[in-house]
């Protein structure tokens, strides 16, 4: 098993700010610690951690999944990152007996400061390492002064579980697909928001009207943005004989405040697109695409149906 990267000054950023996102999920799920080839339901094998993430190599994609709160879309907020490691990375090479695919579990808190101190570094070099019984992923920031070299521990899972604990979830195609705003007003906005109530409403439709709602015994409080585009080639409801009033016609869904603020932490100088999905369950899926084709992040945020006035 190998695997060896380069991070360069132009695509560091991009690597620290989704490792920082990582960080802020708070996870309070571990992804259990698998040995052999046993293939027991996840839930029967998961400990209490904190931080931790499950990493996906391939020879195309560097994946990073992040779980907030629970190990179920039911419960709490998913993330998923899928980064292309053509794009991100310098000699890069994945070799491994498993069709050259590498799947490992660790700290997202322990990748972060390991990646900080290459703040000031022209190169981060990235790899694993066996010592004794122990597997680790080595760092090796290298600037004109000194080389700093850390590693940190990491469990190493088969592709199979984790391919399981990474699986997106299986959602019919969105009733809304909409263009948001720079994401930096939204976190602003949601992290207000989030301060007065526990739960917030959107309600959008397809005419790109999006609402943001408090709606408490004492307070009715909303905000609104138009004229957003909606990006009707991905919703279900892609027939051009929709009458108008079935634009005007609005879907809401009612959301934990902190899990929405969590998804939202995105730097806008790293997102191309931003697009806020939902679908039946219902689901708010938020999608970033990364500038440069440096690959894509989404966060699947549960909620529930809204009954309210709108």
């Amino acid at each position: 098993m190998r695997f060896r990267g380069t991070i360069v000054r132009e695509t560091f950023p991009i690597m620290l700010e989704i490792v920082q996102i990582g960080c802020r999920f708070d996870s309070r799920h571990s992804f259990g610690n698998h040995k052999g080839s046993n293939k027991q339901a996840l839930s029967a094998t998961t400990q209490t951690l904190k931080n931790e993430c499950v990493f996906i190599l391939t020879p195309d994609l560097f994946s990073i999944t992040i779980r907030a709160a629970s190990p179920t879309l039911e419960h709490g907020t998913t993330c998923f990152v899928k980064l292309q490691a053509a794009r991100m990375f310098t000699d890069y090479t994945v070799q491994s007996r498993c069709s050259n695919q590498i799947a490992f579990v660790c700290d997202i808190q322990h990748v972060f400061q390991a990646l900080s101190s290459g703040k000031e570094s022209n190169v981060v070099m990235m790899r694993l390492l066996k010592r004794n019984e122990d597997s680790l992923l080595c760092f090796k920031t290298c600037s004109v002064d000194v080389d700093i070299v850390q590693s940190i521990p990491i469990r190493v899972i088969s592709i199979e579980i984790a391919t399981r604990i990474c699986m997106e979830p299986d959602l019919p195609l969105p009733e809304i697909a909409m263009e948001l705003p720079p994401s930096h007003l939204l976190r602003s906005l949601v992290d207000r928001l989030k301060g007065i109530d526990r739960r917030i409403i959107l309600v959008a439709n397809k005419n790109g009207t999006l609402r943001f709602k408090i709606h408490t015994e004492v307070l009715k409080l909303q905000t609104v943005f138009v004229n957003l585009k909606h990006r009707d080639e991905l919703t279900s409801s892609v027939d051009t004989c929709i009458e108008v009033e079935d634009d005007r016609r609005e879907v809401s869904v009612a959301v934990d405040a902190r899990m929405l603020s969590k998804s939202m932490l995105i730097d806008d100088t790293s997102v191309e697109t931003l697009l806020c999905c939902i679908s039946e369950g219902p689901v708010v899926a938020l999608h970033g695409v990364l500038i440069d084709g440096f690959g894509s992040l989404t966060c699947y945020v549960p909620g529930k149906g809204s009954e309210e006035d709108t």
